[in-house]
């Protein structure tokens, strides 16, 4: 997420790469997924990734109440004035990243 985004906007975010793998073994690629406690999108970033690995067409629905940020917090200096705005933010930059061709969590993990 730090990579992502550029900051540290959550003490604990969920890792993608245990999501990806938890998603392949109980999805097919055409099922839908929803994480009714979205945070920040790593459920988005999962099934975004996992698509652009395995070509599939699983889809997605996140929900995220508008809980606000602690105005102390580096989200809330950057400008992401509630949770639901670093979900939408997050899965825009995977989409780009994916969209440009840009090497998938698992793949630059491999590389590195």
């Amino acid at each position: 997420l730090r990579k992502l985004m550029g900051l540290d906007l959550f003490d604990n975010p969920k890792d993608p790469e245990l999501l990806k793998r938890w998603i392949s073994y109980v999805t097919d690629q055409n099922d839908l997924i929803l994480d009714f406690f979205a945070g920040s999108g790593t459920t988005g970033q999962a099934v975004m990734e996992l698509n652009a690995e395995d070509g599939g067409n699983r889809r997605f629905i996140l929900v995220q109440i508008p809980e606000a940020t602690d105005p102390a917090s580096e989200a809330h200096k950057a400008g992401y004035k509630k949770i639901s705005d670093i979900t939408v933010e997050r899965c825009r930059r995977v989409a780009e990243n994916i969209a440009a061709g840009e090497a998938t969590s698992a793949k630059r993990a491999k590389t590195a």
